[in-house]
Protein backbone atom coordinates (compact mmCIF):
# COMPACT_ATOMS: atom_id res chain seq x y z
CA UNK A 1 0.00 0.00 0.00
CA UNK A 2 2.58 2.45 0.79
CA UNK A 3 4.60 1.51 -2.04
CA UNK A 4 1.66 2.83 -4.19
CA UNK A 5 0.93 5.63 -2.81
CA UNK A 6 4.79 6.51 -3.03
CA UNK A 7 4.52 5.39 -6.69
CA UNK A 8 1.53 7.77 -7.16
CA UNK A 9 3.10 10.92 -5.23
CA UNK A 10 6.14 10.21 -7.95
CA UNK A 11 3.41 10.46 -10.23
CA UNK A 12 1.88 13.64 -9.57
CA UNK A 13 5.01 15.42 -8.69
CA UNK A 14 6.33 14.05 -12.25
CA UNK A 15 3.49 15.61 -13.99
CA UNK A 16 3.23 19.02 -11.83
CA UNK A 17 6.87 19.45 -12.54
CA UNK A 18 6.78 18.54 -16.48
CA UNK A 19 3.93 21.18 -16.54
CA UNK A 20 5.40 23.74 -14.57
CA UNK A 21 8.43 23.65 -16.97
CA UNK A 22 6.03 23.99 -20.31
CA UNK A 23 4.55 26.92 -18.65
CA UNK A 24 8.15 28.14 -17.82
CA UNK A 25 9.17 27.62 -21.72
CA UNK A 26 5.00 29.70 -22.44
CA UNK A 27 3.34 26.47 -23.87
CA UNK A 28 0.27 25.70 -21.64
CA UNK A 29 -2.31 28.27 -21.02
CA UNK A 30 -1.27 29.33 -17.45
CA UNK A 31 2.12 31.02 -18.96
CA UNK A 32 1.61 34.54 -18.55
CA UNK A 33 0.95 36.83 -21.84
CA UNK A 34 4.76 37.63 -21.66
CA UNK A 35 6.03 33.79 -21.88
CA UNK A 36 3.88 32.93 -24.24
CA UNK A 37 4.82 35.89 -26.51
CA UNK A 38 8.72 35.14 -25.76
CA UNK A 39 7.94 31.89 -26.87
CA UNK A 40 6.30 32.97 -30.24
CA UNK A 41 9.35 35.02 -30.76
CA UNK A 42 11.37 32.06 -30.02
CA UNK A 43 9.61 30.04 -32.73
CA UNK A 44 9.46 32.63 -35.78
CA UNK A 45 9.80 31.52 -39.28
CA UNK A 46 9.91 34.44 -41.32
CA UNK A 47 13.52 36.04 -42.37
CA UNK A 48 14.34 40.25 -41.68
CA UNK A 49 13.74 42.27 -44.52
CA UNK A 50 16.76 44.11 -43.34
CA UNK A 51 19.73 43.73 -40.70
CA UNK A 52 20.95 46.65 -38.91
CA UNK A 53 24.52 45.75 -37.48
CA UNK A 54 24.86 46.30 -33.32
CA UNK A 55 27.80 45.88 -30.90
CA UNK A 56 28.09 44.33 -27.40
CA UNK A 57 27.32 47.85 -26.22
CA UNK A 58 24.48 48.79 -28.40
CA UNK A 59 22.79 45.57 -26.74
CA UNK A 60 24.10 46.81 -23.35
CA UNK A 61 22.18 49.89 -23.95
CA UNK A 62 18.40 48.67 -24.73
CA UNK A 63 15.89 48.91 -22.61
CA UNK A 64 16.17 46.52 -19.38
CA UNK A 65 12.42 45.19 -17.80
CA UNK A 66 10.86 46.94 -20.40
CA UNK A 67 6.70 46.08 -20.81
CA UNK A 68 5.33 44.27 -23.21
CA UNK A 69 4.21 46.92 -25.37
CA UNK A 70 7.91 47.95 -24.84
CA UNK A 71 9.51 45.24 -25.83
CA UNK A 72 7.48 43.80 -28.53
CA UNK A 73 7.89 46.68 -30.54
CA UNK A 74 11.70 46.47 -30.71
CA UNK A 75 11.87 42.98 -31.62
CA UNK A 76 10.34 43.42 -34.87
CA UNK A 77 14.17 44.33 -35.82
CA UNK A 78 16.62 42.03 -37.44
CA UNK A 79 19.83 42.91 -36.19
CA UNK A 80 23.57 41.57 -37.51
CA UNK A 81 26.79 41.35 -34.80
CA UNK A 82 30.42 40.43 -35.65
CA UNK A 83 32.67 38.57 -33.23
CA UNK A 84 33.91 35.39 -32.05
CA UNK A 85 32.57 31.93 -30.42
CA UNK A 86 33.39 31.93 -26.67
CA UNK A 87 31.15 28.76 -25.98
CA UNK A 88 28.82 26.74 -27.57
CA UNK A 89 26.00 25.47 -24.74
CA UNK A 90 22.73 23.29 -25.28
CA UNK A 91 19.75 25.15 -23.79
CA UNK A 92 16.96 23.32 -21.70
CA UNK A 93 14.51 23.37 -24.92
CA UNK A 94 16.48 22.14 -27.17
CA UNK A 95 18.07 25.56 -29.06
CA UNK A 96 21.68 25.59 -29.70
CA UNK A 97 22.96 29.12 -27.89
CA UNK A 98 26.47 30.34 -28.41
CA UNK A 99 28.33 33.18 -26.79
CA UNK A 100 29.49 35.98 -28.77
CA UNK A 101 32.41 38.31 -27.84
CA UNK A 102 34.04 41.51 -30.09
CA UNK A 103 37.92 39.79 -29.41
CA UNK A 104 39.47 36.57 -29.48
CA UNK A 105 38.05 34.80 -26.12
CA UNK A 106 41.23 33.91 -23.88
CA UNK A 107 39.88 32.60 -20.79
CA UNK A 108 35.63 32.34 -21.90
CA UNK A 109 34.92 34.99 -19.59
CA UNK A 110 34.84 37.90 -22.07
CA UNK A 111 30.91 39.98 -22.33
CA UNK A 112 29.51 38.58 -24.66
CA UNK A 113 25.96 38.35 -26.35
CA UNK A 114 23.90 35.06 -26.97
CA UNK A 115 22.73 34.11 -30.16
CA UNK A 116 20.00 30.85 -30.22
CA UNK A 117 19.55 28.38 -33.21
CA UNK A 118 15.90 27.06 -32.76
CA UNK A 119 15.76 23.53 -33.15
CA UNK A 120 11.83 23.43 -33.33
CA UNK A 121 10.20 21.91 -36.24
CA UNK A 122 9.30 24.21 -39.29
CA UNK A 123 11.64 27.44 -38.14
CA UNK A 124 13.73 28.77 -40.00
CA UNK A 125 16.71 27.08 -40.38
CA UNK A 126 19.15 25.06 -38.36
CA UNK A 127 22.67 24.26 -38.28
CA UNK A 128 23.33 21.40 -36.43
CA UNK A 129 25.72 21.20 -33.48
CA UNK A 130 28.84 19.79 -35.01
CA UNK A 131 28.68 22.37 -38.25
CA UNK A 132 28.27 24.95 -35.60
CA UNK A 133 31.35 23.40 -33.40
CA UNK A 134 33.69 23.18 -36.09
CA UNK A 135 32.44 25.48 -38.63
CA UNK A 136 33.03 28.38 -36.08
CA UNK A 137 35.58 27.13 -33.48
CA UNK A 138 36.91 24.05 -34.47
CA UNK A 139 36.95 21.32 -31.00
CA UNK A 140 40.60 19.51 -30.92
CA UNK A 141 40.16 18.53 -27.15
CA UNK A 142 37.27 16.31 -24.98
CA UNK A 143 37.75 18.29 -21.95
CA UNK A 144 34.91 20.87 -21.83
CA UNK A 145 35.90 24.44 -22.13
CA UNK A 146 39.06 23.81 -23.89
CA UNK A 147 40.64 25.10 -27.06
CA UNK A 148 43.66 24.77 -28.87
CA UNK A 149 42.57 26.73 -32.21
CA UNK A 150 41.52 30.68 -32.12
CA UNK A 151 37.71 30.85 -33.39
CA UNK A 152 36.86 32.26 -37.14
CA UNK A 153 35.19 36.04 -37.05
CA UNK A 154 31.60 35.17 -37.27
CA UNK A 155 28.95 37.42 -38.44
CA UNK A 156 25.45 36.18 -36.88
CA UNK A 157 22.38 37.85 -38.14
CA UNK A 158 18.60 37.37 -37.10
CA UNK A 159 15.54 38.33 -34.78
CA UNK A 160 16.47 40.97 -32.19
CA UNK A 161 15.07 39.32 -28.83
CA UNK A 162 14.59 40.56 -25.50
CA UNK A 163 15.15 36.89 -23.61
CA UNK A 164 13.94 38.57 -19.99
CA UNK A 165 13.84 35.63 -17.78
CA UNK A 166 17.69 36.25 -17.56
CA UNK A 167 17.33 39.69 -16.89
CA UNK A 168 19.90 40.51 -14.12
CA UNK A 169 21.79 43.60 -12.99
CA UNK A 170 24.55 45.17 -15.65
CA UNK A 171 28.03 42.93 -14.59
CA UNK A 172 31.22 44.58 -15.44
CA UNK A 173 34.25 41.89 -16.76
CA UNK A 174 36.17 40.35 -14.00
CA UNK A 175 33.46 40.46 -11.03
CA UNK A 176 33.34 36.20 -11.68
CA UNK A 177 29.80 36.48 -12.48
CA UNK A 178 28.01 35.59 -15.52
CA UNK A 179 29.97 38.35 -18.39
CA UNK A 180 26.82 38.61 -20.30
CA UNK A 181 25.69 42.32 -21.38
CA UNK A 182 22.13 41.88 -21.69
CA UNK A 183 18.87 39.79 -21.59
CA UNK A 184 18.32 40.84 -25.34
CA UNK A 185 19.99 38.35 -27.85
CA UNK A 186 19.28 37.17 -31.35
CA UNK A 187 17.36 34.75 -31.36
CA UNK A 188 16.44 33.04 -33.79
CA UNK A 189 19.17 33.19 -35.89
CA UNK A 190 19.05 33.45 -39.88
CA UNK A 191 22.09 33.32 -41.28
CA UNK A 192 25.84 32.73 -40.20
CA UNK A 193 28.97 33.35 -41.96
CA UNK A 194 32.64 33.29 -41.40
CA UNK A 195 35.55 35.28 -42.89
CA UNK A 196 37.76 34.04 -45.24
CA UNK A 197 40.99 35.39 -44.95
CA UNK A 198 41.90 33.87 -48.09
CA UNK A 199 39.48 35.73 -50.41
CA UNK A 200 38.47 38.71 -47.95
CA UNK A 201 35.12 38.15 -47.67
CA UNK A 202 32.23 36.69 -45.58
CA UNK A 203 31.20 33.68 -46.74
CA UNK A 204 28.05 31.28 -45.31
CA UNK A 205 29.16 28.41 -42.79
CA UNK A 206 29.17 25.39 -44.86
CA UNK A 207 26.21 23.01 -44.20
Amino acid sequence: MILRLAAGLALVLGFGGFGGYLTLMGKTPFASEETRHLREMKDRTGVPATYERMTLADFAALPRSATLAEFSGIERRGVVIEGFLQRLIRASDGDVHFEVVESIPVDNKEPYVTCEVTTAAGTVRRWSWQEMEWGLRPWRSPAMDIWNTQPRRARISGWLLDDFQHEKPPVSPGTGRDPRVSAWEIHPVTAIEVWNEGTSRWEPLAR
